[in-house]
């Protein structure tokens, strides 16, 4: 049985604004546009990003009261400098924006991919979802993320990977 599912989809106009900016912000170091580079630099430079966005999570983590082993200072709340974890944020949205410009991504392709994951996350959870029974053993992919056509085995032990072109036991190996 197939369903149609209608995503209704609504963006603050800031946060398009805010890509456009972004966008112009980055023609200043890449004139020729992000989606123009040759596919090394264009790695290179996802590559780069993605490791500036996670250190400005970990800096917004900093700027919590985030070790549970240690009392917070004079009975702060968990967040105690809230501007600078707010700026933190912001250098985290600036480099998402970034590997969004690179993989040409609009704030409408990301707003249904945010909304279509949380959906599915939803699912999973109310479904007891543990994060790894249903997922391939060799090459980790989520059995039911739209893309993937690796599956399970009959009986567990042993399930398909497609990347592989084959089938993998428990422990991610190929089976003969």
């Amino acid at each position: 049985m197939t369903r149609d599912h209608v995503i209704t989809v609504t963006l603050d106009p800031r946060f398009t604004r805010l890509l456009e900016r972004q966008r112009a912000n980055q023609a200043f170091f890449h004139p020729e546009g992000l989606e123009n580079l040759d596919k090394k630099t264009q790695a290179e430079f996802i590559r780069t990003q993605a490791f500036a966005l996670i250190a400005e999570v970990i800096e917004a983590v900093e700027e919590t009261h985030w070790k549970p082993w240690a009392t917070p200072p004079n009975g702060e709340s968990v967040v105690y400098n809230r501007d600078r974890y707010t700026s933190e944020l912001a250098d985290v949205f600036i480099f998402l924006m970034n590997l969004m410009l690179v993989g040409q991504v609009t704030m409408t392709d990301f707003a249904q991919a945010v909304d279509s994951k949380q959906t599915k996350n939803m699912q999973r959870w109310i479904s007891g979802y543990d994060g790894k029974s249903s997922k391939c053993y060799h090459c980790k992919r989520a059995y039911d993320d739209t893309d993937v056509k690796c599956f399970p085995g009959s009986d567990a032990s042993y399930g398909w990977c497609e990347k592989n072109g084959g089938h993998v036991n428990r422990e991610g190996n190929m089976l003969p």
